[in-house]
């Protein structure tokens, strides 16, 4: 495939080695977009299709691929897995853990924002990304290796950021596909209900502990050694960072609600009070609530029906 055609073709690439490329997608990748990952090998595989509608048909008019792999369930990185499907012969694999909901509006309005508000994101988020219901092909789990010819990649758990996120390495050049542990400056999202801030911290540390050499983010730029040692440690600095900004706002001698700490919102720095934005909200409630938790666990905080309060030694 040429290179030189894509880039014609008005689709944004960085190009990794001969093999490997990332596609800007839509509003420079960023939610409700996400980058794509194009390889380009005997087999030619998309890893993610969130990039934007326009940019998915462009590619399927020029590439015929194999493959499509998706790192997770949500829409900014599955929105264009159905015109995968209407337009092309290529197999879509997806992980094994969520693999009921991650093709049905239904299942993933519910599953990611609840019954309720499940409702709105339907009608007000899903369209923006593009996502509409497709049907799988298969699914992967931990260690599952796709053998693309000279490009071979290995799935890699990381839940945290959803119970299915995975990463994918390529253990000859040292290149790791990170998904939405995405080295943003933002730092860790985690405002779903499964999300899990320990299993995330985990995640993290099993990417540290890895021999990376070249990290392609979901929605940042790619990031290479010596850089990279640096920035995954940056990126988990940010849960404690939150936790002790969140700590710093309970009282020591009243009590303080959850939901004023969301409108306080140290983490979205969001004025709630002027514009709600129920999405924002709900993920800033999630978020703040997971490191309530924690707080409570190790005693640094306690709770009653009032709400939360600083622990006095």
């Amino acid at each position: 495939m040429d290179i030189a055609a894509l880039k014609t073709a008005g689709i944004r690439l960085v190009s990794i080695d001969e093999h490997i490329h990332v596609v800007q997608g839509l509003g420079r990748g960023r939610s409700p977009f996400s980058n794509s990952i194009l390889v380009l090998d005997k087999r030619k595989a998309l890893i993610d299709t969130g990039c934007g509608a326009s940019i998915i048909e462009k590619l399927l008019e020029l590439v015929c691929f194999d493959l499509v792999m998706n790192t997770h369930s949500h829409p900014d990185h599955t929105g264009g897995n159905w015109i995968v499907r209407e337009r092309s012969g290529a197999r879509i694999v997806v992980p094994e853990d969520e693999q009921d909901s991650i093709g049905s509006t239904e299942k993933l309005g519910v599953r990611m924002m609840g019954a309720h508000l499940g409702e709105i994101w339907k009608r007000d988020y899903l369209p923006i990304t593009g996502y509409r219901d497709f049907t799988p092909d298969g699914v992967y789990g931990d260690g599952a290796e796709f053998d693309l010819g000279a490009i071979k990649l290995v799935a890699v758990h990381t839940p945290g950021h959803t119970r299915d996120h995975y990463c994918f390495f390529e253990p000859a050049s040292g290149t790791m596909i990170g998904g939405d542990i995405d080295l943003s400056p933002f730092g860790p999202w985690y405002g779903n209900a499964e999300s899990d801030i320990e299993a995330f911290k985990d995640s993290v540390r099993r990417l540290q502990s890895m021999p990376i050499v070249t990290y392609i983010s979901g929605h940042a730029k790619p990031v290479h050694e010596p850089y990279l040692g640096r920035r995954l440690q940056a990126y988990l600095a940010v849960f404690d960072e939150r936790r002790d900004d969140i700590l710093a706002l309970i009282p020591r001698e009243d009590w303080i609600t959850l939901e004023e700490l969301v409108h306080a919102s140290p983490i979205y720095h969001w004025d709630y009070h002027s514009h709600i934005d129920w999405f924002l909200c709900n993920g800033e409630t999630h978020m703040i609530g997971k490191h309530l938790y924690e707080l409570v666990r190790q005693g640094a905080v306690i709770q009653s029906p009032d709400g939360f309060a600083y622990r006095r030694t």
